[in-house]
């Protein structure tokens, strides 16, 4: 038999499995656990010591996008472990940071004293909360909830994502830093300088809607949703600026010790 890729060998559960130490909690997920200095990108599944989480967390690292390799990693490791898991949450950027025409603006169930933009179309929250739900992420987490649940599981907590930046040149200016808005641009044969931007208070709206629905989605499953810290927004609920990662939707990791306080709590 020929030599088998390391992919493969993953694949095939022919490396030795990540093992976390007793006692230890788990950090998963989507591209947000960059803000504890994890590389994004990674040869294998694999587990690393938090330099700032004091022997309690470790972080699971592998292929990004997630391969399913990774995905029942951390489904075995959530069997004795507590999971803190990061879930998506650039929605509202992906599908709604290049501005509409006319732009569009809606009230917020849970802000209705939010102020609305000027001259924007009115639209309404469910029929946004219902794109949202097309792309299906919200109903694979649903099941991935499950079926940690079924398997039994010392504590699986989503974590709230960063909240957009409040700042449009910034966004702008960070528009060549991110593949997924460079192909964009490309496909739409725009510059970076002049595309149209969704407002900051709109986005922020969006964020507050995708934050609720992985709220809904993770209780309704019997796990703890823990919101971003308050520490990390303005008082508007923007990401603030001490916390800004050289990309769009990113934080940096001067948010991650904020985070482990946090997350300290719920061990």
């Amino acid at each position: 038999m020929g030599a088998v890729s390391s992919h493969l060998r993953d694949e095939l559960g022919l490396r030795k499995r990540p093992q976390a130490p007793s006692g230890a909690a788990v950090i998963a997920g989507s591209s947000h656990i960059i803000c504890f200095g994890v590389p994004l990108r990674s040869g294998r599944v694999d587990l690393l010591p938090l330099s700032d989480g004091g022997g309690r967390f470790m972080c699971l690292n592998g292929p990004f996008p997630r391969t399913t390799s990774y995905l029942r990693t951390m489904e075995r490791l959530a069997r004795r472990h507590k999971l803190f898991l990061y879930w998506q949450g650039n929605q509202h950027m992906a599908e709604h940071l290049f501005a509409s025409t006319p732009p569009f603006d809606f009230v917020l169930a849970e802000r209705p004293d939010l102020p609305l933009a000027p001259e924007a179309a009115i639209v309404a929250e469910q029929m946004l909360r219902e794109k949202f739900g097309q792309a299906r992420s919200f109903e694979r987490l649903a099941a991935l909830l499950t079926r940690i649940a079924e398997r039994g599981t010392p504590g699986v907590y989503v974590c709230g994502t960063p909240p957009p930046k409040g700042d449009t040149g910034a966004i702008r200016a960070a528009l060549g830093r991110e593949d997924y808005f460079v192909e964009r641009l490309a496909k739409l044969g725009t510059d970076p300088q002049y595309v149209p931007l969704t407002a900051p208070e709109t986005l922020y709206k969006l964020w507050s809607v995708v934050q609720s629905m992985l709220r809904e989605v993770t209780e309704a499953r019997g796990a703890t949703f823990v919101p971003i810290p308050a520490e990390a927004q303005t008082p508007e609920g923007f990401l603030r600026k001490e916390f800004w990662g050289p990309d769009i939707t990113h934080a940096n990791e001067s948010l991650g010790p904020v985070v482990l306080r946090m997350l300290a709590r719920y061990l």
